[in-house]
């Protein structure tokens, strides 16, 4: 193993949760809809354009950019309180940082939702030797574009990369990619993760 890409929310901060309670309140004030925590588990690991299409089409309005922005308000203003922090997860940075191990960032969510993500969990940006955003690529995951772009960032081949990956998206676009997965446990059932090429589960990086 000579690198390792790790995908953000839900492995090295659990923001999921967060990010569908801001969804539920803005939805609400906005737009008057009531939606429920269980719309958005399906979601989970999209970028954020396919993220707010499909919940639009979920609630018949029709979408558009700006849904975005005004929702990421309401996530930027309980992200502080609402998102938790997994035990060890900086320790193991540094840990993997200190080894030698060449380190990644792969989120298809925004750049500005990447950034504030990482300085609530707590990580020092010098561990990470590549951080890719949903504004780098084209294509959300499941396709593998942001994957094999931290790759070319970070200059390894995608073969001696292994990815830690708490959605099914994530882990197909990484096997996409031609990498090895890791399921970190959240939304999803291990056999699931498992189905789209996991090779084991774990409950957080700090286990491995």
């Amino acid at each position: 193993m000579k690198a390792i890409i790790s995908d953000l929310d839900g492995v090295l901060l659990d923001t999921e949760p967060a990010m569908a309670k801001a969804c539920i309140k803005g939805f609400k004030e906005k737009y008057g809809i009531t939606s429920r925590m269980e719309d958005y588990e399906p979601l989970c690991g999209m970028g954020a354009v396919s993220y707010f299409t499909a919940l639009c089409k979920l609630y018949g309005i029709p979408f558009h950019e700006s849904i975005i922005d005004e929702l990421y308000e309401f996530y930027f203003d309980v992200i502080e309180t609402e998102a938790r922090h997994f035990p060890g997860v900086p320790e193991k940075i540094k840990e993997w940082h200190d080894s030698g191990i060449v380190l990644a960032v792969a989120s298809s969510s925004p750049e500005r939702k990447v950034y504030a993500n990482l300085k609530v969990a707590g990580l020092d940006l010098k561990y990470f030797s590549a951080i890719v955003t949903g504004d780098d690529v084209k294509e959300a995951k499941p396709d593998p574009a942001i994957f094999i772009e931290a790759a070319r960032r970070i200059g390894a081949n995608p073969a001696d990369c292994l990815v830690y990956e708490d959605s099914i998206h994530g882990i197909k676009a990484a096997k996409l990619a031609g990498m090895r997965a890791i399921g970190i446990r959240g939304l999803f059932k291990d056999d699931e993760l498992f189905e789209n090429g996991a090779e084991k589960i774990l409950n957080s990086i700090a286990e491995d």
